[in-house]
């Protein structure tokens, strides 16, 4: 007489349990990974990103004097807008030509939401 069986073994039900968890936590890294990456656009989506758009527009421009203005969240060069809706309170750029090595000092200052930072660099125009 043959017994028959109803249900999963021991075995199965475990690798069964086993293969649930490791897609589980394939999952919930991906997710982490995704959410990390998402915080990270958004903060660079910020003032880091508006102050480098400023920086490579002072670098491609090769800009080297003082005519910038900056006014209810816009930034002018010469009376020309240059970038629009920024999220700073106050911004100051200042800019020293060194003609000794033929490079141009750039220092941009901001501040916003009771912070305030700089950054600073160089423009060698060659010669």
């Amino acid at each position: 007489m043959k017994k028959k069986t109803k249900g999963f073994t021991l075995v199965e039900v475990l690798a069964a349990i086993s293969v649930a968890a490791i897609l589980f936590g394939l999952i919930s890294y991906s997710m982490l990974f995704i959410n990390t990456t998402s915080s990270e656009a958004i903060s660079e989506s910020g003032s880091s990103y508006a102050i480098r758009k400023i920086k490579d527009y002072i670098i491609s421009q090769r800009i080297d004097d003082d005519k910038f203005n900056y006014s209810e969240n816009t930034l002018f060069y010469d009376s020309s807008v240059i970038f629009e809706n920024l999220p700073f309170e106050s911004m100051n750029i200042d800019i020293e030509n060194h003609l000794d090595d033929n490079s141009t000092w750039c220092t941009i200052a901001y501040s916003s939401n009771n912070s305030s930072d700089s950054i600073n660099f160089v423009v060698y125009i060659g010669g």
